[in-house]
C-alpha cells in the first residue's frame, strides 16, 4: 500500500468517527450531560474492535451503534432529575403521530454509511 493511500485510509477514518461522535458531542455541550458521547464512543470502539479481530460479524456492532446514535439515549430514553435521579423511560411525550421516524431512519443510514467508510479505512490489504 502506497503513502499516500494510508494517509487517506487513516483521513477517512479520523474524520468518519468525528462525524459519528459529533452529535453526542453537541448534545453534551448543550445540555452538560456526557451520555450520549460515552454511548456513541463505546459503540464505535466495539464496533471496530469486532471489525479488526472479527470482521465477518462487525456489521452486527455497527447497526446497534447506529441506532443508539440516530436514537441517543437521552433525551428519547433515559432522563435525570434532580429530585428523582436517572429516569428511564421510551419516548415519554410522543405519540405514533408525532415520533420522528424519518429523522431516525435519516441519521441511521448516515450512521451506517460512516461506518462504512471507516470498515474501508481499516481493512487491510
Amino acid at each position: 500500500m502506497r503513502a499516500s493511500s494510508r494517509v487517506a485510509r487513516v483521513l477517512v477514518a479520523v474524520v468518519a468517527i468525528v462525524f459519528l461522535a459529533l452529535p453526542g458531542l453537541m448534545m453534551a455541550v448543550a445540555w452538560g450531560g456526557t451520555l450520549n458521547l460515552e454511548i456513541a464512543l463505546a459503540g464505535v470502539g466495539a464496533s471496530i474492535a469486532v471489525a479488526i479481530w472479527a470482521n465477518r460479524w462487525r456489521w452486527f456492532p455497527a447497526s446497534i451503534a447506529s441506532l443508539l446514535i440516530a436514537v441517543p439515549p437521552f433525551p428519547y430514553w433515559s432522563n435525570w432529575d434532580e429530585n428523582t435521579g436517572r429516569d428511564f423511560h421510551f419516548f415519554r411525550g410522543f405519540s405514533l403521530q408525532d415520533l420522528p421516524l424519518a429523522n431516525f431512519a435519516i441519521f441511521f443510514v448516515l450512521a451506517m454509511l460512516l461506518f462504512a467508510a471507516v470498515f474501508w479505512a481499516i481493512e487491510s490489504r
